[in-house]
Parts: structure tokens; sequence; C-alpha cells
């Protein structure tokens, strides 16, 4: 599978498990993540797989219309970025554009979890 590929199945399953209609259920992106892992949500940040899930569950429904990511490896790491931009909407608010980075990196036998 090459880069590309990785990033796109990525991103269905992470706004496949985000988008899920029960924030509850958000718990089930918490292998994507670790304990340093980082999420910025405008001007709040939240370190740690645990502090990201709870912050992901408060949030109300979403559904997001991914654009084709933009991916760029990073060789000295053999990490991977992605930046999705797109549309968002968050409970019953109107669409409004948005844009996600996400630094992949490997856990080793084919895993990835976001930085």
């Amino acid at each position: 599978m090459g880069i590309e590929e990785i990033a796109q199945a990525f991103i269905d399953e992470y706004y496949a498990l985000l988008d899920i209609g029960d924030p509850s259920s958000r718990s089930r992106l918490a292998p994507l993540y670790r304990s340093d892992s980082q999420l910025t949500w405008g001007i709040a940040s939240y370190r740690g797989t645990d502090a990201i899930i709870k912050f992901l569950q408060s949030v109300p429904n979403m559904n997001h219309v991914p654009d084709p990511p933009k991916v760029t490896i990073i060789p000295e790491t053999g990490s991977i970025f992605v930046e999705v931009t797109g549309k968002l909407q968050l409970g019953r608010q109107d669409e409004s554009a948005y844009t996600e980075k996400f630094l992949l990196v490997s856990k080793g036998q084919g895993d990835l979890y976001n930085m």
C-alpha cells in the first residue's frame, strides 16, 4: 500500500468513527492516539489519549465531508503528515470549512497512531 492509500485509509476510518451519531462511541478512536498525542481545537489543546477522547465525546454530532488529503512523508522518521480540508457540520449549525492536520507515526507491525 502506498503512502497516499495509507493516508486515505486512516482518514476514512478516523472520520467514520468521529462522525458516529452517538458521541460516546468516539472512544473507539482511542487506539489512534498515545499518551503524548495532542489535539488542538481552536485555541484549546488536549494532550494524551484520555483528554482527547473526553473532549471529542463532548462535541455535538459532527458530519465531515473531506476533500482528498494532501500527504507528505517525513523520511527521517518514517512519519506521514496529512492535511485534510473540507466541510464540517457541527450539530445543527450551518456547514463551515475546516482544516485538520495529522502526524501519523508507525507503532510497528503496520499500525499507526496520531501525534
